[in-house]
């Protein structure tokens, strides 16, 4: 079993939490999505994106194996969970 460790995200960590939140709605719900719908996601999960929630106090913790961003939750006002998302080879 990996040992995770767990800490607040800081707006450095914002590629790497917008790579896993992308590629994990690309594995489970791209093909649900219409073109505008796509656009829309990578605009909302985009690295800019998640860096302005980081930066306008969203809160978002990260989990990580070996320092490599495996799981990430972000919470808007500290109580509304935005982001909830673990790397597939994580899932169990």
């Amino acid at each position: 079993m990996p040992d995770i460790e767990y800490r607040q995200a800081t707006p450095d960590d914002a590629e790497s939490i917008s790579e896993l939140i992308v590629e994990s709605q690309k594995r489970y719900c791209f093909h649900e999505y219409t073109d505008d719908g796509r656009k829309l996601m990578f605009r909302l999960c985009g690295t800019d994106a998640i860096r302005s929630y980081i930066e306008r106090d969203d809160v978002y913790y990260v989990a990580l194996d070996d320092s490599e961003i495996v799981g990430v939750a972000g919470l808007r006002e500290n109580y509304h969970l935005t982001h909830n998302f673990v790397d597939e080879s994580y899932h169990k």
